[in-house]
């Protein structure tokens, strides 16, 4: 890790491919900086509003940015479903891990207290689950 001027730091080597599933200014400000020269930037997460980032990674190291579609439908195993379905059986199957990700879990009835959670910036919040009596899972 190099630490240049104006704070930022820099992977010196990097990472070939970096997926930012969270697609905040910060995350994408960091992610640019962990890649090799020729890395790729897939953006799996995206935010709701207009953002700013310092491209300058993008061009000084020739990055690829590549965007997908979190919302598209899927034909895996013979079966059509949303990509958001077919994660959450994967996780309610136990083909994806979760640990540590989830760092809070509520009633689906809390659920303005689980919004409130996801919102405060003052704990380390990563992954909001509202749970229902049929122990379905929405996470947010």
């Amino acid at each position: 890790m190099y630490r240049g001027p104006l704070k930022n730091t820099t992977m010196l080597g990097g990472f070939d491919l970096v997926y930012d599933c969270v697609g905040h200014t910060d995350t994408i400000h960091h992610c640019l900086r962990w890649l090799k020269a020729g890395g790729d930037y897939v953006m799996v997460g995206n935010q709701l509003y207009p953002m700013t980032f310092d491209h300058t990674p993008v061009w000084q190291q020739e990055l690829r940015i590549i965007g997908v579609n979190a919302h598209g439908q899927e034909d895996f195993q013979g079966k059509k479903q949303s990509s958001f379905e077919m994660a959450m059986e994967m996780i309610r199957d136990g083909r994806i891990r979760v640990a540590g990700f989830i760092t809070h879990r509520f009633p689906m009835e809390a659920y303005r207290s689980a919004f409130g959670k996801y919102r405060d910036k003052k704990e380390n919040t990563i992954k909001v689950v509202l749970e229902n009596r049929g122990n379905q899972s929405y996470v947010a």
